[in-house]
């Protein structure tokens, strides 16, 4: 017969391996595994950070208008812009030579969010900002016109203004 003792460490290796299998099954994410999805995510989050900063480098407006989607709004450290003013600004934009790292990448349904951290010097509102590693995010919305740009944040600090 056995004894409480050994009956304990098989209750709990029982438990354990039926929770391995749930955990997955109920979309749990656990740490260190990425499914095909999870790397399916961040290659395209990656891929439409980079055409987009490419259509802005490349003053493309064409391509930048087609992508942000019509309820856009982006933040800046002074302030909140629509879809208009957001374009005016990337219209007005001049990018330096820039590098991107650090990508965290996050979907849900219709809906990704792309964290990065970019170092470039850029011309936002007639202020030059020196090159300096800052960090940025944005919403991506699938719509019945592909991925387009929903929401950005852009938390590179502003001169004071005189």
């Amino acid at each position: 017969m056995n004894s409480p003792r050994t009956r304990v460490p098989l209750l709990v290796v029982l438990l354990a391996s039926t929770m391995l299998v749930a955990i997955p099954a109920a979309g749990i994410v656990v740490p260190g595994l990425a499914s095909s999805n999870e790397v399916d995510a961040k290659s395209l989050g990656v891929d439409l950070e980079r055409s987009m900063w490419k259509a802005i480098a490349d003053h493309d407006m064409r391509t930048v208008e087609s992508m942000l989607a019509s309820g856009f709004l982006s933040v800046h450290e002074n302030g909140a812009r629509d879809r208009a003013k957001e374009l005016d600004l990337i219209s007005k934009l001049k990018l330096g030579p820039y590098e991107r790292s650090d990508f965290v990448v996050t979907r849900e349904g219709p809906t990704m969010v792309v964290c990065y951290f970019v170092e470039v010097a850029e011309t936002i509102d007639g202020d030059r900002l020196p090159k300096r590693r800052s960090a940025r995010s944005s919403v991506w919305l699938m719509t019945p016109q592909g991925w387009q740009w929903i929401h950005h944040a852009n938390l590179n600090p502003l001169p004071p203004k005189a």
